[in-house]
């Protein structure tokens, strides 16, 4: 298993036992990192490898995007890896993708669904793989932090071919 999601795992459950108030806790994200789990099972690394990812997921990222309300959608780019944090049914997790298994990516931009003075766009960053199956994706709610991430996709995993036209995709 990955130490670096050892890690993870151990510091968000002290985060959680530390919440003073007993409603809090009950209130607070689950912290089980299990999609992480799951994506990097999907990953196959070999030992070498997962070394190598740990290495990389402990260090200073090549490029952090701060995205989200509170930073809980933010990137995280390295040398092999992007990791994408995301709050889902009130549960903290990563979605982890080997840049060089994404091929290409379609951004689809929606009106921010806010019920109260709805406010700019969501810019949705499907990524798929060389089959053109979708592996999953990220979002933004500022355009600067899409050019940031495409500036960093260019950049960092130069094989994929970025913002895709709609009739190359079959989002599901």
């Amino acid at each position: 298993m990955s130490q670096w999601l050892q890690n993870e795992r151990k510091i968000l459950e002290m985060l959680n036992k530390n919440t003073s108030s007993p409603l809090k806790r009950l209130m607070a994200p689950k912290k089980k990192l299990t999609i992480a789990a799951e994506f990097l099972e999907k990953l196959h690394l070999s030992p070498e490898e997962l070394e190598q990812f740990d290495a990389e997921m402990m260090a200073e990222p090549l490029v952090y995007i701060y995205n989200g309300k509170n930073g809980e959608s933010s990137i995280y780019i390295t040398e092999h890896y992007l990791r994408a944090s995301f709050t889902y049914r009130n549960e903290f997790d990563y979605g982890i993708f080997r840049l060089s298994d994404i091929a290409k990516t379609y951004c689809a931009q929606s009106k921010n669904p806010s019920i109260i003075k709805p406010k700019g766009r969501f810019y949705d960053v499907y990524f798929f793989d060389a089959n053109g199956k979708r592996m999953g994706g990220v979002s933004f709610t500022k355009e600067e932090d899409l050019k940031t991430f495409n500036a960093a996709m260019e950049t960092y995993s130069p094989t994929t071919r970025l913002n895709v036209p709609a009739e190359e995709v079959k989002i599901k």
